[in-house]
């Protein structure tokens, strides 16, 4: 029998930022939690992930 956690293998998951209308990325959660302690996103950045519209 499968153990639970086989059924919900995915790849990591990447995000995308746009800033002032200019897209970047990918980017992993922990590049993501670093940009935010260096202070270089802000409540206005739109963050994106792979896979949700």
């Amino acid at each position: 029998m499968k153990k639970k956690n086989e059924f919900y293998r995915k790849e990591p998951k990447m995000y995308y930022l746009s800033i002032l209308g200019k897209d970047m990325g990918p980017f992993t959660l922990e590049e993501l939690q670093e940009l935010a302690k260096q202070g270089r996103l802000s409540e206005d950045t739109v963050v994106k992930v792979n896979g949700i519209s």
